[in-house]
């Protein structure tokens, strides 16, 4: 917003001096709050990151479904938390757009990796699930071997 400089001078209180000292300090304030702000956001999801990371070192270097499904939907979560701020205060903090930009494809592509993971994961627990009601079927149909009971 644009003032006339006679609007200021009638204003009783701060003199144009602290006026003009409050504007230039705002924009740092802004980026001192958006830095606090994005950077507990991504710490949120470095965590999820480090988590995924661990998964990925337990099981051979391979991402195992069963477990990274619930630490890929957090990660997808955090990463929308981060776009979402980013979007609404992306002038305020000065963010450049292709910076919301990748971090908006990121978001897209871990929910894509998700909900593959997550399917993936529902299938395999259907597959484990079947091989032990299968194991315990044949388990319950082998006979029962009789040993001979009297004098021998």
């Amino acid at each position: 917003m644009i003032f006339s400089l006679s609007v200021f001078r009638s204003l009783p209180g701060p003199s144009m001096a602290a006026i003009t000292a409050a504007a230039l300090l705002v924009p740092t304030l802004a980026r001192a709050d958006c830095g606090d702000d994005l950077g507990a956001l991504m710490k949120k999801r470095m965590a999820q990151v480090t988590a995924l990371n661990q998964i990925t070192r337990t099981h051979g270097g391979k991402l195992e479904p069963i477990s990274a499904c619930p630490r890929l939907r957090a990660l997808a979560v955090a990463e929308a938390e981060v776009v979402a701020y980013m979007t609404k205060n992306k002038d305020w903090c000065s963010l450049p757009d292709d910076l919301v930009e990748k971090m908006s494809q990121s978001r897209a592509r871990t929910a894509s990796v998700a909900v593959k993971a997550c399917d993936f994961a529902v299938k395999m627990k259907k597959m484990q699930a079947q091989q032990a009601q299968q194991a315990q079927q044949a388990a319950n149909q082998q006979p029962v071997l009789k040993l001979p009971s009297g004098p021998l």
